[in-house]
């Protein structure tokens, strides 16, 4: 059985895997995924199963632009901020179809009505942007986005969910 938990510190390494696996693509240091963690913990959560094998991941965090953190960017600090960006949902193959994305996205919508955000954004790649928007996400344009889109790959989509108060 796989369920949603908060992440800890000791789950890092089951989350690199799963990262190295579905996004091999678009590689990030540990550091990355363990800044945001000590950044914003109530945003970082993983998906295990009973003998605690790390099956997928979801990190979000403050944000107070639509521009993307650029791909394996440390933060420093966040924002106070009344919106929260995506960084990651990321599921193994083996474990797609069951749900559990839905689910994790649900429980950040939650999250973040309940800490009166205005609104989520995320950058949806490798063909995401189908699910994305059964989540309620509809995908943004302007100019300059191209570039700050550069380290997510030629599909990369800027995408955004408002939220109601």
């Amino acid at each position: 059985v796989w369920t949603w938990s908060p992440m800890a510190v000791a789950d890092l390494d089951g989350v690199m895997a799963v990262a190295n696996d579905v996004h091999a693509s678009f590689p990030e240091r540990r550091e990355v995924f363990a800044e945001r963690l000590a950044l914003f913990p109530e945003g970082c959560h993983v998906l295990k199963d009973a003998g605690g094998r790390v099956g997928g991941y979801a990190v979000s965090h403050p944000w107070d632009t639509v521009w993307p953190v650029p791909l394996d960017t440390l933060l420093v600090t966040l924002p106070a901020s009344a919106n929260r960006y995506v960084h990651d949902v990321a599921i193994l193959p083996a474990l797609r179809g069951g749900g559990f994305a839905g689910e994790v996205v649900g429980r950040i919508v939650r999250d973040a009505c309940r800490d009166a955000c205005s609104s989520l954004t995320l950058v949806a790649v490798s063909g995401a942007q189908p699910f994305w928007e059964r989540q309620g996400f509809r995908a943004e344009s302007g100019p300059d986005l191209s570039g700050k889109l550069e380290s997510y790959g030629g599909d990369a989509r800027l995408m955004k969910r408002s939220l109601t108060r």
